[in-house]
């Protein structure tokens, strides 16, 4: 298995795991995150922040992929897709997945679907994720992560 990136835009490429001849989205699921914020707006996008225990999988594996993009774009800065925050927690940045205008992330409280606007702040969950990309934007460059589906 290996990583396979594709240029989709002159700002935007798609990152795959490539098995054979099959490339399929990276996609994870994460459990028993802390969501201190609920839904929030950021440059014009819907996003939920997470908060993740810095010895954790998911981490790692962040970590390696980064690392193995920041090989590609030498000349350019990678901004991390977390931040450490006061409480030495990560905090990631999960953009709502959206398909001509219709939001595709869902969210599951007790089992049963409710609207995303409905979400709780300070709340555990698990969430499905897909890293869908890479984002360049001048000198800079970052992994892209949407949200797909989000349990508590």
């Amino acid at each position: 298995m290996s990583i396979f990136i594709e240029k989709k835009t002159k700002n935007f490429y798609n990152i795959f795991l490539k098995k054979n001849d099959n490339l399929k989205l990276i996609k994870k699921y994460i459990k028993n995150i802390y969501i201190p914020f609920g839904l929030e707006e950021y440059k014009h996008k819907l996003i939920i922040n997470i908060e993740l225990e810095k010895q954790n999988e998911f981490n790692e594996f962040i970590k390696l992929l980064q690392n193995h993009i920041n090989e590609l774009f030498i000349k350019k800065e990678l901004v991390n897709v977390f931040k450490i925050r006061k409480n030495k927690k990560l905090l990631y940045r999960l953009n709502i997945k959206n398909i001509k205008r219709t939001i595709n992330s869902k969210i599951y409280y007790n089992n049963n679907e409710i609207s995303i606007y409905a979400l709780d702040k300070k709340i555990n969950a698990n969430v499905e994720i897909e890293i869908s990309g890479i984002w360049v934007h001048k000198n800079t460059f970052g992994i892209y992560i949407n949200l797909l589906k989000l349990f508590y």
